[in-house]
């Protein structure tokens, strides 16, 4: 095909399969999710051949199970998308990918799985300074970060950057993890995340993840309270009932089973609760007395959402928290 670059400027992508190791997800749903994002992705840009795709994996019982789900699409994209079994650095190296994928936590940590632990000892402890440089805050699962490699690293003029995801999580042992319906949803984002990163990074262009392109320092409160106020007079085009879908929000589907049966959570869980509130211990205390107050029946899918009729109840949790403080 003529239109097909020529191997010297394929600029390649190389990732593991996310959530697959640590993360516990099934690989079968995992493969799944994997193929039908990438697909939707080459099928955006079919006109675009500079670029490749190359799932790697030691695990040859996992890339058999994302193979035989890619043939399910019956196309032959082996010139933008590939499956390697082999050791992740190894096949880095020998094949020269620009762009590698490593997964994270929220604690953005470099050195979370097996690869991660392999990059970090090859690179160090420069990499991880830079990250909490360009990432202070935590990170959010479904989010991608690329990091560039510091210069002083032997990958330095192959590798341009590694693209860190956070990938979720169902693994018993580790924090938070979650039902398999959450972490489908969370690692499609995820993968969507991965590949925007790329694109847009390959395209000399810089990714800036979705949540923190936002610097505004306001408290949460001010914030309801601005949006609240503001709705009077801005009509929202968006609709709200008990039964509509709602799109896939991390901290909101994690954090819902203590607002609709708080009565199954210890006293070390829920600090208190009525009809219309839940107060809960953080799990990751940033203070050394960090509560959580949300209400139980309000389910939206963006601060924007809020309505006017909304703001008693922003109030009232105001006023709970600040009974809280006073006890």
């Amino acid at each position: 095909d003529d239109k097909k670059s020529s191997g010297n400027n394929i600029i390649k992508l190389g990732f593991p399969s996310l959530s697959t190791t640590i993360g516990q997800i099934p690989i079968d749903e995992a493969a799944r999710i994997a193929c039908e994002v990438i697909k939707e992705f080459l099928n955006s840009h079919k006109n675009d051949w500079d670029f490749q795709l190359i799932l790697i994996d030691q695990d040859e019982r996992v890339l058999n199970i994302f193979e035989l789900e890619w043939k399910k699409f019956k196309e032959n994209e082996e010139s933008r998308f590939q499956i390697k079994l082999g050791d992740f650095v190894e096949i880095m190296v020998e094949i020269e990918i620009e762009y590698i994928v490593n997964e994270s936590t929220w604690r953005l940590k470099p050195d979370v799985t097996p690869l991660s632990k392999s990059l970090y000892e090859v690179i160090g402890s420069k990499l991880f300074e830079e990250m909490k440089r360009l990432y202070p805050n935590p990170g959010i699962v479904g989010e991608a970060y690329p990091v560039p490699i510091p210069s002083t690293s032997e990958f330095y003029k192959g590798v341009n950057q590694i693209i860190y995801v956070i990938s979720p999580n169902m693994n018993p042992s580790r924090p938070d993890p979650v039902s398999l319906e959450v972490a489908k949803n969370a690692l499609k984002e995820s993968y969507q995340s991965m590949l925007n990163a790329f694109w847009t990074l390959k395209n000399g262009q810089q990714y800036t993840p979705r949540r923190q392109q936002s610097q505004e320092k306001r408290s949460a409160f001010d914030v309801l309270m601005g949006i609240v106020h503001n709705s009077a007079s801005t009509p929202k085009p968006t609709t709200r009932s008990s039964s509509s879908t709602h799109t896939f929000s991390w901290g909101r589907d994690v954090l819902l089973p203590y607002c609709e049966r708080p009565e199954i959570f210890s006293d070390k869980e829920v600090y208190s609760y009525d009809d219309n509130i839940v107060i809960i211990w953080d799990k990751y205390p940033k203070a050394k007395i960090h509560l959580l107050v949300m209400p139980r029946q309000l389910k939206i899918d963006s601060l924007e959402e809020l309505k006017k009729q909304d703001l008693n109840l922003i109030q009232t949790m105001k006023r709970k928290g600040q009974q809280v403080i006073d006890s």
